[in-house]
């Protein structure tokens, strides 16, 4: 069935809706459609195969769309619809190299943006390969085009892209070659663990053997080598019926290993631990890594079936004798403490230390000096409390004066206003000290310089200037050394408090209740009114008039102060003008394509390339040229005159 040329008979009314339904899924911008829309859809479409036609010649020409994102959302809406309605499908399928060439940019590229683009190609390969997996067995053209696209547009569908064939080609041929190195690193893996498994059957007996010696109980015995006989294989059924196990196939022994044996290391088995440790290092460190090596080196060289399982074996049994090892919880013995009776000479008596002297302990001469300076400190605040005297046998005669310091009566009554002084001058040593101002500290001074200033070249941080500059000196501050003797105080002037309210007449019948110092942003200059809001003095109504006539942009809408602020910030605070409408944007989910990026060189660029900048700097050059050529050739009749 092909596409009718002729409008389909669909109703003007069902039509838009139809056709503005369709351009908010497409042209959302989002990765995903959404559910309600689609809905709606459906019950556009059920009505009849009309729609269903006039839903594919729009998808149609929205797949045309020079916009990344409108065709990928386009993509997912065409997958919903090929699988839903037959019609859909034989229109999508009629048309599928414009599918090919609009989706997957086979013959043309993809439109920005391009993290859009980069998402649309592996979508597009995802949903033929779905359309050719569900409906490729009874539609013949799907299934030719998936062979099309696999051998001569280099599709592939496991990595969803498109692959070069060179690169292809060079990948399998260096997979064939990493495989021919494994095979010979193989072989001669295979020979060195032949050489290897003695010394590793050796270990292994040695650490069984260990375990034996250490461990003579029966049943330890049997539980520490019961995950060893699952890893031979064995069937004898002869030594489980000992057990009294009548199936050996059917019985199983559940080892945890969680559970520690304790092993007291003595004079007797010290070597046997010694020889255990031994050996449980050179297969945890050596053979084991190997094996494991040998094991992956097996599977990347596809190896023989018959040597893998050996190999697996021979793991085994080093982890499971490892397992072992590990299960095993060596005790060493404490040490023996020396018995009571064996000190018998002097030399083994431990010396005693002195005892120090206890810090917490306070002399007479360090109480002397704490009431002090409790004396200065808070004699003010309130009397000191007479202390007693302690009593104490061993006084030292050297601290009975500072004794009678703290101790006396006659120190308590000390005159509160020498104690006060005292302080005073203790205050006065550690208190800040502030400098005298400027002109005071040339006040007196008779010969004073003259003050100077360096001046700085401003247009040293600019990126262009001109080349010559002349190089000033130092210059004199005005006012001259006068200007270190005067100290300048601001005068802010006294605050007068606002008495009157602006008084005009409102719509509303009241007056306008706003306290302005001189003018009314609504009313103009604030005058004196009466009670019913009219202008006492007729003088004041010409002043009225003149406030009122100021221009209808206020001062925050200054054309130059919202252009500088729109170049520092990128935002358009412009308000518009009254009746005039603001332009929004169509479809704001899209990524806007003319707009410019905003990078450090797009911002460089607008001042660098600014008419008025590159003006600037074309005077400047041309004034350097023409003082060089009249300096050189000032005496020549067609630079002089430029007649050239």
């Amino acid at each position: 069935m092909s596409i009718s040329s002729a409008p389909s008979q669909i109703p003007p009314e069902a039509s838009k809706s139809l056709k503005r339904l369709l351009e908010d899924i497409t042209h959302s911008g989002n990765k995903t459609l959404g559910r309600s829309e689609l809905l709606t859809l459906y019950k556009y479409l059920d009505e009849g195969n009309n729609y269903v036609e006039f839903a594919f010649k729009q998808l149609k020409a929205y797949l045309k769309k020079e916009h990344s994102e409108v065709r990928y959302s386009t993509v997912q809406l065409y997958d919903e619809l090929f699988g839903r309605y037959e019609l859909f499908r034989e229109f999508a399928l009629e048309k599928l190299d414009k599918f090919f060439k609009y989706a997957l940019g086979l013959s043309s590229r993809l439109p920005p943006p391009d993290a859009a683009a980069l998402a649309l190609v592996p979508l597009a390969i995802s949903v033929f390969e779905k359309w050719h997996s569900k409906f490729g067995p009874s539609i013949f053209k799907l299934r030719h085009s998936y062979k099309l696209l696999e051998e001569k547009h280099n599709v592939d569908f496991a990595s969803r892209s498109f692959v070069d064939p060179k690169a292809k080609r060079a990948e399998e041929e260096k997979r064939y070659r990493v495989f021919k190195i494994n095979q010979e690193r193989l072989k001669n893996t295979n020979k060195l663990m032949e050489e290897l498994r003695p010394e590793i059957d050796a270990a292994l007996t040695s650490l069984n053997s260990c375990f034996e010696l250490l461990l003579p109980s029966d049943d330890l015995v049997r539980d520490m080598k019961a995950d060893e006989s699952s890893d031979d294989g064995s069937d004898d059924e002869s030594n489980m019926r000992v057990h009294g196990v009548v199936n050996a196939r059917e019985f199983k022994i559940e080892i945890r290993l969680d559970n520690k044996v304790k092993v007291e290391e003595d004079e007797e088995n010290g070597p046997i631990i010694e020889a255990a440790r031994d050996s449980y290092k050179i297969i945890n460190n050596s053979f084991l890594p190997k094996v494991v090596a040998w094991i992956e080196l097996i599977n990347l060289a596809e190896g023989d079936r018959q040597l893998s399982q050996s190999a697996l074996n021979l793991r085994n049994k080093l982890d499971s004798a490892i397992a072992k090892y590990n299960r095993l919880e060596i005790v060493k013995p404490a040490p023996r403490m020396p018995e009571e009776d064996a000190v018998s000479s002097d030399s083994d008596l431990e010396e005693v230390p002195e005892p120090k002297p206890d810090k917490r302990v306070v002399t007479r001469e360090e109480i002397g000096f704490l009431s002090e300076r409790l004396d200065l400190f808070k004699a003010e605040k309130k009397p000191k409390r007479q202390q007693k005297e302690p009593e104490c046998s061993s006084v030292p005669e050297s601290s009975t004066k500072n004794e009678s310091l703290v101790k006396s009566p006659e120190s308590s009554g000390i005159d509160s206003a020498a104690k006060t002084n005292a302080r005073k001058e203790e205050l006065l040593k550690v208190a800040p000290k502030l400098n005298y101002d400027i002109d005071l500290y040339h006040w007196e001074d008779d010969h004073l310089p003259t003050p100077t200033l360096i001046p700085t070249n401003a247009e040293g941080g600019r990126f262009w200037g001109a080349s010559i500059s002349e190089e000033v000196g130092e210059i004199a501050i005005p006012g001259g050394s006068e200007a270190l003797r005067t100290r300048v105080i601001e005068f802010a002037g006294k605050f007068q408090p606002v008495t009157r309210s602006c008084r005009a007449p409102l719509p509303s019948g009241k007056l306008c209740p706003r306290y302005d110092r001189e003018k009314c942003p609504l009313h103009g200059v604030i005058v004196d009114r009466d009670d019913e809001g009219k202008i006492v003095n007729p003088e004041d109504e010409e002043k009225v008039k003149k406030s009122k006539n100021t221009p209808d942009v206020p001062d925050w809408q200054d054309p130059k102060l919202l252009a500088e602020i729109k170049a520092a910030t990128g935002l358009d605070l412009k308000i518009p003008a009254k009746g005039q409408r603001l332009k929004r944007k169509k479809h704001p989910g899209l990524t806007d394509l003319n707009k410019k990026p905003d990078t450090p060189e797009s911002r460089l660029s607008k001042k660098i390339f600014n008419k008025g900048a590159m003006k600037r700097v074309a005077n400047t050059l041309d004034k350097l040229d023409r003082k060089r050529f009249r300096d050189k050739f000032g005496d020549q009749f067609n630079y002089v005159h430029d007649t050239s």
